[in-house]
């Protein structure tokens, strides 16, 4: 009896089109869709004129939404909300996983296509993030942004999201979409307070639950999943008088920005078992923010991004460049290697090999994400990068997760360790666990900050633009040190006076030896390296970051 009533109320609600804008058309806003947006100044709640909530249809093909859902199902996982992520049932029962920048078309177009929808530059975006909804799964009202922005000072400007599938509409019901158009007026915490009264609202709205009454209907805007379509809305709007909340004044959170997925429901009895095809709603969403410098990986001055064992745990081989679409140029495994026969003093050591001058994959910082091991004989990882002009004049940043796997005792084998090189900058490490950082035959170092080995560390260098004093020329450079666990220490500034500029050095080496030191022994880890045109002055520790996307279990 329950069941039936259930499947009534799913049923009617089903057939409550007046404020269902599924077939709104895309950012044009034909006449239907104006109509269709037009219709909602009757309703009670009429959503904010800055949340310009746009629906685009067939933005995805069939082919990009099914290679989203692919990629992501061996990590999806329960989701997270807050800051800190943490599970929270009550507000949201669903699936989810972060998807990095690896180097797939499909999901290359993918991401232009979001970040062209929402008008925003592709740079500018996070990790696109796939939920999985089976049936009875919803996620409550809430905000992708919140009063005063991220802690870092930035703001999600905007959000995209897109739905992978078709529901069976013969077995399943739900799955929108909800606007309110309202803020909610909650008392608690600053993260998801009251999660109780954001669920019933959204059922009440959806009317899944709760309530089955019109007027209640009629306080909401409903999308419905469809493969392929896409919305997109605002989070946060200019303040023309700088009397904003985010991004030092300029802007301000868009309180009726509350929205919800609604929950997938059973139209049958007994319901479909589960993981049927067409029961489980699938959406692949992407937030941008106001900054472009915390999302490394699409910068378009990347040198090369190598995510070594974090790509391999993707599927990707690691010595691919993350930073295109295809993953070229690869990058390759060079050393020296004993006893390897014939005059030999060069070869690709692959892990097949095995013992002496390999490169494994090895656990890193994160559980079931890998890193890569370079040991051996001058063993480095070497890569081209892209083919993007660059020149010694120009301001370089690199970043690195690495640890050392040779102790620092005095009868240890290990001489300076470099860590990479990019351009004519090398950073290594002494045998006492001093940073160097050297160009051509010019170095300095710091005592501070004194590396150990057996530990991982991030290290960031940002080289300035070439200053000219008199017969000088003076480079200057940041270097951040983060261990994960501790707030980031002060970076280190140094200073190197050359007679000329430095010549450019296509590329770029993972490891190895130092200049004039052809020889030395190698042990180390390393994953997610990134260099990049930028002066990252300052923000050297949104590198130490990057890693944390890769992490199927964060939340959003």
């Amino acid at each position: 009896m329950v069941k039936a009533i259930i499947i009534i109320g799913i049923l009617s609600f089903l057939a409550v089109k007046a404020q269902d804008i599924s077939d709104c058309v895309n950012i044009e806003k034909t006449a239907k869709c104006e109509a269709s947006l037009n219709s909602q100044q009757k309703q009670r709640h009429k959503l904010p004129t800055s949340l310009n909530l746009t629906v685009h249809e067939n933005l995805l093909t069939p082919e990009e939404c099914n290679a989203v859902r692919t990629i992501s199902l061996p990590f999806l996982r329960p989701s997270k909300v807050g800051r800190p992520a943490k599970i929270e049932p009550s507000l949201r029962l669903a699936f989810s996983c972060k998807i990095p920048r690896i180097p797939n078309p499909l999901l290359w177009s993918v991401e232009n296509k979001l970040a062209r929808a929402a008008g925003v530059p592709t740079e500018r975006g996070e990790d696109l993030q796939v939920g999985a909804y089976p049936i009875g799964h919803y996620y409550g009202m809430h905000c992708d942004e919140r009063k005063g922005g991220r802690p870092n000072g930035g703001g999600r400007l905007a959000t995209a999201l897109a739905y992978l599938n078709d529901l069976d509409g013969d077995k399943v019901g739900g799955g929108h979409t909800v606007f309110s158009g309202e803020k909610m007026h909650l008392p608690g915490g600053v993260d998801f307070p009251r999660s109780d009264i954001r669920v019933r609202v959204l059922k009440i709205l959806s009317n899944s639950g709760g309530s089955s009454s019109l007027s209640d209907q009629e306080k909401a805007t409903r999308v419905s999943p469809k493969q392929g379509r896409v919305i997109t809305f605002r989070n946060i709007e200019a303040a023309p008088l700088n009397d904003g909340d985010i991004g030092n004044g300029k802007y301000r959170f868009i309180e009726g920005s509350t929205h919800g997925a609604s929950p997938v429901v059973s139209l049958v009895d007994p319901p479909p078992p589960e993981g049927t095809e067409g029961t489980v709603k699938y959406v692949v969403q992407q937030w941008f923010g106001l900054k472009s410098e915390v999302n490394i990986a699409r910068h378009p001055g990347l040198i090369c991004h190598l995510g070594l064992g974090v790509a391999k745990s993707y599927g990707i081989d690691s010595m691919k460049d993350l930073a295109s679409p295809n993953g070229e140029p690869l990058g390759r495994v060079v050393c020296q290697e004993r006893n390897c026969g014939d005059g030999m003093e060069e070869m690709n050591c692959r892990v097949e090999k095995g013992g002496y001058g390999v490169v494994d994959n090895v656990p890193s910082l994160i559980p079931g994400i890998g890193a890569t091991r370079i040991r051996g004989l001058s063993a480095s990882v070497e890569s081209k990068g892209q083919p993007i002009t660059t020149s010694s004049n120009d301001s370089v940043a690199a970043g690195i997760w690495f640890m050392l796997n040779l102790n620092n005792s005095a009868d240890s084998a290990r001489n300076n360790q470099r860590i990479f090189r990019v351009g004519p900058h090398e950073i290594s490490i002494s045998k006492s666990g001093e940073v160097i950082w050297s160009v051509g035959d010019k170095s300095t170092r710091s005592t501070i900050n004194r590396i150990l080995p057996h530990r991982w560390y991030h290290l960031a260098l940002s080289v300035d633009t070439v200053r000219s004093v008199e017969d000088a020329v003076i480079l200057n450079a940041e270097i951040g040190i983060s261990i994960p666990g501790q707030a980031p220490s002060k970076p280190l500034t140094m200073e190197i006076r050359l007679d000329t500029v430095p010549k450019w050095i296509e590329g770029i080496s993972v490891g190895g030896c130092c200049d004039g030191d052809s020889e030395a022994e190698v042990d180390l880890t390393v994953t997610d390296f990134y260099a990049v045109r930028e002066d990252m002055k300052g923000k050297g520790h949104t590198f130490a970051f990057a890693i944390v996307y890769y992490d199927p279990s964060q939340g959003l």
